[in-house]
């Protein structure tokens, strides 16, 4: 028996996750997303990095993993290691200490790993905001203490400091609160022991632009682990826990401002942002509305399925007399052969007047193979090769005075559109913005400058056609 608890311990003290799951029987982690956690947690400790930055979503357990757990486990590997767990008030720092209280009074094998099982060691309930665990080191300070932002610690030092949730939502948009927490962050240095070797590790969400997250990332002295709710597939990262449905509920209810800080951790800057809330107008549309538009879908194809790179755009564009309709507004990570079918069912759904697709080096391929598949299955559809000549950016910025007149009107949820829509220019894909451009770029009136546009003359007459009300197929 003796042995095989041994070996259950020299298990837990190499396998952080396997110490957080299986010793301490937390129902809730789960290899997605926690394995990676832990495993990063571990390569701080093997690594003996100084300075930690912990960034996940609410309700994606990082406080049980980070500041219950970890300082559990380090406690293992040396039981004289002094912790203060910091939050913004002391009150939710007292119940971190009251979990970490309760794991050691009810987790058997915990108790015998830190030796509380044989009798010959007890643990000092000192007060609740200081635990003492059986230790051969003589020190003033418990092995675990506790304070809120602000508050008063004289005369006492700490190898970790564990910052959780040290700021609140009002850090978003209160310059004083972020500038308060940043100085307490900066005086809480004086805290540690030696500075160059012990553990400043800090862990919490993004609340916005500006937030005191934003600031410690910009230091670029703190070795960090930043998950989203979404992989690079646009998969929960939880999926246990946050389905793409449940995520999607949160985001329809919170908006994208707040969604983005909280769950997928990119802020939107509004202020700076070129393109207004405001100006987004929603309707429903019904199909006789629809038979009464000119419809372009527009496709900007990566063909590529790596993160790094923009995935296919694709935006479908209704115009009845001075008013535009975004009908559909998506972005995709998809293989060529799987785009072909997925844009044919787009062309079902919204029977596009011609999709018109950017062909630029191999892009041009999708075009052809298009085609091709059109032919195969006997459709009718209109398909243009766009060479655009003059920037992204330029494109983009044309959009502006059409939404800022009111004449643009949203048909749906786009959530990748309205992310884009209110973040640029500071976004990372700009792709839906730049379809949409291309798709009010080919509809009736609307034109940007000398923008090159390769499209047969059978597609010139066919929008005169339709400006004029004759039909595009009898032109009567």
């Amino acid at each position: 028996m003796r042995a095989e608890l041994e070996q259950l311990k020299q298990q837990a003290l190499n396998d952080f996750y396997f110490f957080s799951k299986g010793i301490l029987e937390f129902e809730d982690i789960s290899i997605q997303p926690h394995k990676r956690l832990c495993d990063f947690l571990q390569s701080c400790y093997k690594h003996s990095s100084t300075r930690i930055l912990v960034l996940m979503p609410r309700g994606w357990f990082k406080t049980t993993v980070c500041t219950v757990s970890y300082p559990l486990w380090l406690t293992l590997h040396n039981p004289n290691l002094r912790f203060l767990l910091i939050s913004e008030r002391e009150d939710n720092a007292i119940h971190y200490l009251s979990l970490i209280r309760q794991l050691i009074e009810k987790r058997y094998l915990l108790r015998v790993f830190l030796g509380l099982e044989d009798g010959t060691a007890s643990i000092n309930e000192d007060s609740r905001t200081k635990l003492t665990l059986p230790r051969s080191r003589i020190s003033k300070e418990g092995t675990f203490e506790v304070v809120g932002v602000g508050g008063t610690v004289v005369g006492r030092h700490y190898d970790y400091l564990i910052k959780d949730d040290i700021v609140g939502p009002q850090s978003a948009n209160d310059s004083q609160a972020t500038e308060a927490a940043l100085r307490w962050h900066k005086f809480s240095y004086s805290l540690l022991e030696s500075p160059s070797k012990n553990v400043d590790m800090i862990v919490g969400v993004r609340w916005g632009r500006g937030d005191f997250y934003e600031h410690i990332l910009n230091q670029g002295s703190y070795e960090t682990f930043i998950l989203g709710a979404y992989d690079e597939k646009g998969k929960s990262t939880f999926p246990s826990r946050f389905s793409e449905e449940t995520l999607e509920r949160i985001r329809r209810e919170q908006g994208p401002e707040i969604f983005g800080a909280q769950y997928k951790l990119e802020c939107i800057d509004v202020e700076s942002a070129l393109f207004k809330r405001e100006w987004l107008r929603r309707v429903e549309i019904d199909k006789s509305e629809l038979e009464k538009m000119y419809i372009v879908m527009a496709v900007d194809p990566a063909l590529s399925t790596k993160d790094s790179r923009d995935p296919t755009a694709i935006s479908v564009v209704g115009k009845a007399k001075d008013t535009y309709y975004i009908l559909d507004a998506q972005a995709k990570r998809l293989s060529i052969s799987s785009l072909i079918p997925h844009l044919l069912s787009l062309h079902e759904k919204w029977k596009p007047h011609r999709i018109v697709v950017e062909s630029t080096a191999f892009q041009r391929l999708l075009a052809h193979d298009l085609r091709l598949e059109a032919e195969r299955r006997a459709l009718d559809i209109h398909i243009v090769e766009f060479v655009p000549s003059k920037k992204k950016k330029l494109r983009i910025m044309s959009l502006e005075p059409h939404f800022a007149s009111g004449r643009v009107r949203v048909c749906g949820e786009f959530p990748d559109f309205e992310d884009q829509y209110l973040s640029y220019p500071k976004v990372t894909h700009d792709d839906i913005l730049d379809s949409l451009a291309t798709a009010f770029m080919h509809l009736p009136e609307y034109s940007i400058g000398d923008e090159d546009v390769r499209e047969s003359e059978y597609v010139r007459d066919e929008i005169e056609e339709w400006e004029e009300g004759r039909s595009v197929v009898t032109g009567y």
